[in-house]
């Protein structure tokens, strides 16, 4: 074990997303006139949002081998961590999380042979050039022992996430297939959720989908939503998908939908 470091604040700055980000389908597939609309005001980040990037940010140093000369708890625990004026002290918990998806991440790359692309940024310009986002990790299998494509997403919070036709993961399954794969790769879809509710502990899912029929959806679900995004005048539609939306507050639907809601 190493010499403990001094407990100073780490400043994490919020990255930047795409007008068609991969992790809000759902909300500009239904209303396309957010899409545009959101990059014009900032919501505030919840509590919960920051521990989950603190998490990542756990994760993905390690997986990086970016700390040298100590362990993983020696240069996280007690710290804290500061995004956007929230400050998130690095618990036990936290590293444990980060930990799981870590040994899953590791054990895959070793069962496939795989070649790990950490926080990749993929893009689908033939699709949209509004559609691009960053992977948790890839991992290209070596051919010889399979022709995969595993696109493997860390969820931090307790919120489950199902990984059965999620549209974040086929985005950058997409992306990765663009760049790495061919017509006979498959595309793994996982989803790492330690803290998701349920007996099953660590939540580790996966589904597969063949590189036809994920193309297939690229073509016939996601450039359609995309491109009805940057419409004239794209068309407002309130839902449970304006939860997160940073320019509700402002929208006429919204409020009109919240009007009738309570009537």
């Amino acid at each position: 074990m190493g010499t403990p470091i001094p407990n100073e604040v780490l400043i994490i700055m919020p990255s930047k997303h795409a007008t068609c980000s991969p992790s809000s389908f759902k909300r500009w597939s239904n209303c396309p006139a957010s899409a545009k609309q959101q990059q014009m005001f900032q919501s505030n980040p919840s509590y919960a949002a920051v521990e989950g990037t603190v998490c990542h940010e756990i994760g993905e140093m390690e997986l990086k081998e970016a700390i040298q000369g100590m362990s993983m708890q020696d240069y996280w625990l007690g710290r804290e961590v500061e995004q956007e004026g929230i400050k998130v002290k690095v618990t036990q918990e936290l590293i444990d999380i980060a930990n799981i998806y870590v040994d899953y991440v590791k054990a895959r790359k070793i069962e496939l042979n795989a070649t790990l692309l950490i926080e990749e940024q993929v893009e689908m310009a033939e699709l949209h050039e509004a559609v691009w986002g960053t992977s948790d990790t890839l991992l290209i299998a070596d051919k010889k022992i399979d022709n995969i494509i595993e696109v493997c997403d860390f969820k931090a919070g307790k919120w489950p996430v199902p990984v059965e036709n999620n549209p974040q993961l086929k985005i950058y399954g997409l992306g990765a297939l663009s760049r790495y794969g061919d017509e006979e790769t498959t595309v793994r879809m996982t989803i790492v959720q330690p803290r998701s509710p349920g007996k099953n502990k660590p939540k580790i899912n996966s589904v597969d989908m063949s590189s036809e029929a994920l193309v297939d959806w690229g073509y016939s679900v996601l450039k359609p939503s995309a491109e009805a995004c940057f419409e004239d005048n794209p068309p407002f539609k309130a839902g449970d998908w304006c939860r997160f939306c940073a320019y509700k507050e402002h929208c006429d639907e919204f409020k009109n939908a919240e009007l009738r809601s309570k009537a």
